[in-house]
């Protein structure tokens, strides 16, 4: 797979701002990835800020029919994508 491109996760949402962490888990280490105005600003963010994750358990379903030599590593492969995924959205939803 390719290398992505975008500032390394995990980003956090402070308030309706967008942020990355550094090394030591602080948020607001410089990077601000976006902010939200409007009425869906809270709800846009915490989408955003999930983005990484989001992407992670995307790259993990496609990796899961591409790298999987046997049934039960793809079946590995893929629970490991939906745990990511589950997450995810847990995340956006506000219940994690």
């Amino acid at each position: 797979m390719n290398e992505s491109k975008f500032t390394p996760g995990p980003w956090v949402k402070n308030g309706t701002r967008i942020e990355s962490m550094n090394e030591h888990g602080w948020a607001n280490d410089g990077w601000i990835i976006a902010g939200c105005e409007g009425p869906q600003a809270p709800d846009n963010a915490s989408l955003i800020a999930a983005a990484p994750r989001l992407y992670k358990a995307l790259e993990g379903f496609v990796a899961a029919m591409r790298d999987g030599v046997t049934h039960k590593e793809i079946m590995a492969n893929i629970a490991a994508a939906d745990k990511e995924a589950r997450l995810a959205l847990a995340e956006v939803r506000g219940e994690e």
